[in-house]
């Protein structure tokens, strides 16, 4: 692999990686459904579910990429924002194609 493609071997731990991004999306991907939960368990409560879980989920993608800038050693706030806009992108082309796609049903 060194001489043809110039990739170094690794030796981490397959398992160790596969265990941290499961951990990983699982508490990050519950972050923005505390809204629907909260919800759910306090119904009299009166707000705006998928107002609340938009800013969740936009906070949670900036914490995903200045947690990951610090671990690869790239700057916080412009990975944070890096990761908001792809993901900000990905979530308003999923609305769009569901809106699309709703019509169907």
């Amino acid at each position: 692999m060194v001489e043809e493609l110039g990739i170094v071997g690794s030796d981490e731990s397959p398992i160790r990686n596969g265990v941290v991004t499961f951990l990983a999306f699982t508490f990050f991907g519950l972050i923005f459904l505390l809204a629907y939960v909260l919800g759910r368990l306090l119904p009299y409560l009166p707000f705006d579910t998928f107002s609340i879980a938009c800013v969740l989920t936009a906070a949670t993608l900036f914490l995903l990429g200045a947690t990951k800038a610090r671990v690869t050693g790239q700057n916080c706030l412009k990975s944070g924002l890096e990761t908001l806009a792809v993901g900000g992108v990905a979530a308003l082309a999923a609305f769009l194609v569901g809106r699309l796609l709703g019509g169907f049903a």
